[in-house]
């Protein structure tokens, strides 16, 4: 008689189709676990360490520690003076107002600023209606007295408009 109790155990080494099966999957889940452990130790698995480049890094400091200077390069009597006021009422450390140096006109009002102070000089140019494009960093022929100490140096031009 030939019932399933008399067949002869399969020899040692050879598995079922289930247990084949299984350990293929386990295999497969292994191999991904693996590759994905390689892949995340650069860009997001496990632990994440973000660096970020110190030129980006950007202190915003309350609004009365900027030290802010305006000067006139439009040729209008008191507008420095004006927008001075205006910009200490928002909350800004404001300097005396002065003269653009030598007191040549500028065309266009330009909001300057020192390092690590661009968001600064980009509120304070939104608030004046100053354009995004005329902002720019502070450098040594800036047109105003003692722009190197300041924060940020805003130079009234012919095409400022008090608001």
């Amino acid at each position: 008689m030939n019932d399933a109790r008399s067949q002869k155990p399969s020899p040692v080494g050879h598995l079922d189709t289930g247990r084949a099966g299984f350990i293929a999957v386990l295999f497969a889940v292994v191999i991904l676990l693996a590759l994905s452990a390689i892949k995340g130790t650069g860009s997001g698995g496990g632990a994440t360490t973000t660096t970020t480049p110190s030129s980006s890094t950007t202190t915003t400091l309350p609004r009365n520690q900027v030290k802010v200077q305006v000067a006139n390069g439009s040729g209008l009597s008191g507008i420095a003076a004006q927008v001075t006021n205006q910009l200490q009422t928002l909350g800004w450390n404001t300097l005396p107002p002065e003269n653009a140096s030598n007191g040549v006109t500028i065309p266009a009002t330009t909001v300057y600023y020192a390092t690590n102070q661009l968001w600064a000089a980009q509120e304070i140019a939104r608030s004046l209606g100053v354009p995004s494009g005329d902002i720019a960093p502070i450098t040594a022929s800036t047109q105003a007295a003692g722009a190197s100490g300041d924060d940020v140096v805003v130079i009234l031009g012919r095409n400022y408009h008090a608001s």
